[in-house]
């Protein structure tokens, strides 16, 4: 499944910096506006008046500079000549060890040693990337992904997937955490371009998965991931990017809203919608991609660690602080479910139900080939109506998943997917039963259905499409090879009804 495959971050830029004039909060209510003169540890001096008088404002007596603190003002301004008198790479050092200070302060989070960084050009960062990919993801990995993301209808058969994936790696990285090396790369355009209020979302971001890295150690969690089911794995990966979403928004939005004090922006900031946000954002990154991610059901498929996963920690955060958030990391979800409605994991804790793993040998010995099989979960299970239905119809489809296996199958180039899955409630699997049904209609030109009770079977001139459910139990065939003895075969071994 995708996630494997390396994901995006957004890379933002706040306001420059300026010394001509700043104003000065002090603690005492009054506001001192002048130009800028000196600044060190304990005071700021500024000039007033036509006479140029210099009046020092005293560290103790000050509450904002700019709307930002002393410290902050002063971290600020050392970066600014960092980079104005010593050079860009003398500035970016300075925006990165902001940066560090940054993520430290806001995750309230000691970094245990140095985290190395080094700026990389932007062809050298994609040989790297293209070399990572090649020893961690194979090729024909990628090509099962794309057969079970093909059958699904996520994306289209005509899809070159693998470029798709090397576009996703390549063309819009701005940086990365390598774990193996405790060091972050970031391209050099992103590193001449630092801002001294606000380094860039990428090294925030990153640097999140650096700290993160010297508490859990990511390459030992990254092997853990790989022997669990899919679904899981994906929960668990949300916890990941979403802390370091959370972590780098929040000190964006944060320092945002410091630079537009007191002006009708501010309030704007102070309602921003985290995932509109991040999604919006990533939409309009993609457009420069393959024409696959104009597919917004497959954007949101992509983004779901960070939008998903941020969202999740923000929950966490905001009903316990960094404690609740440490004891996820104790406690990983066990499911996108989880993820997708946090009070299933925080309040009443709702787990995968009991569902075993079902053996279809007659398909090996019919000539079948597996490609793959895992856990969809709730999110692919939504991601998949929402390919065909509108949004709130997906999400009462997909809500109330219990648990799920699929199983996909190739024979002669044709492709046949088995769906067994449990609901909640019988309820629920009533809905997602019908909800199919009308999914298959969108998915599949002119079907011809012929219902019974407690099962449908349609077919087109390429497909036999089966539908069954039995008690909280639906199962669903999808037969390219239009060969109903294997339909037939199927549900006999998921003891569903056929006739």
């Amino acid at each position: 499944m995708i996630r494997k495959i390396v994901l995006f971050s957004i890379c933002l830029m706040a306001a420059t910096f300026s010394y001509a004039q700043v104003t000065v909060h002090l603690k005492n209510g009054r506001q001192i506006r002048g130009n800028f003169v000196s600044m060190d540890n304990s005071k700021i001096v500024i000039a007033q008046g036509q006479g140029n008088l210099r009046t020092s404002l005293y560290k103790e007596e000050i509450d904002k500079i700019e709307g930002f603190s002393f410290d902050e003002f002063s971290r600020a301004k050392n970066t600014y000549e960092a980079g104005h008198f010593e050079g860009k790479e003398k500035g970016f050092a300075s925006s990165y060890k902001d940066a560090l200070k940054m993520v430290s302060e806001k995750r309230e989070l000691e970094f245990i040693s140095e985290v190395k960084n080094e700026i990389i050009s932007r062809e050298n960062i994609k040989k790297y990337l293209e070399k990572k990919l090649q020893e961690e993801v194979k090729d024909e990995e990628i090509e099962e992904e794309k057969k079970l993301l093909v059958k699904l209808g996520i994306i289209s058969p005509g899809t070159d997937y693998k470029k798709m994936v090397v576009d996703l790696f390549t063309r819009n990285i701005a940086g990365f955490y390598e774990p193996k090396e405790n060091k972050m790369y970031v391209i050099d355009e992103a590193a001449s371009s630092f801002s001294p209020f606000l380094p860039s979302e990428v090294v925030l971001h990153e640097l999140v998965h650096a700290l993160q890295d010297q508490y859990i150690v990511l390459d030992y969690l990254d092997e853990e991931l790989e022997k669990t089911n899919d679904d899981k794995a994906l929960a668990i990966k949300s916890i990941i990017e979403g802390e370091a979403t959370f972590v780098s928004y929040g000190i964006m939005a944060d320092y945002l809203k410091k630079v537009t004090m007191g002006s009708s922006k501010s309030k704007v900031f102070d309602s921003m919608d985290m995932e509109k946000f991040i999604l919006e954002s990533m939409m309009l990154m993609t457009k420069s991609l393959s024409p696959e991610f104009e597919n917004k059901a497959f954007v949101h498929y992509l983004l779901f660690p960070y939008i998903n996963g941020g969202l999740f920690v923000k929950y966490a955060y905001d009903n316990g602080g960094w404690k609740k958030v440490d004891y996820i990391y104790k406690n990983y979800p066990l499911s996108t479910e989880q993820i997708i409605h946090p009070e299933k994991y925080f309040l009443v804790e709702d787990k995968p139900l009991t569902l075993p793993e079902k053996d279809f040998p007659f398909l090996a010995q019919d000539g079948y080939k597996e490609i793959s099989k895992g856990t969809l979960g709730e999110f692919t299970i939504y991601t998949l109506a929402i390919t065909f239905l509108d949004d709130l119809y997906s999400k009462m489809l997909s809500a109330g998943w219990g648990n799920d296996n699929y199983y996909l199958y190739e024979k002669a180039d044709k492709l046949t997917l088995i769906m067994d899955t449990r609901w909640d409630s019988v309820l629920d699997a009533e809905e997602f039963f019908k909800g199919m049904k009308a999914l298959m209609d969108k998915k599949y030109k002119s079907l011809r259905w012929s219902d019974k009770q407690n099962f449908m079977v349609a077919e087109n001139d390429d497909n036999i499409i089966y539908i069954g459910k039995k008690e909280d139990g639906v199962v669903i065939i999808e037969e390219e090879g239009k060969d109903k003895s294997t339909i037939e075969k199927i549900t006999k071994i998921c003891a569903f009804p056929y006739s």
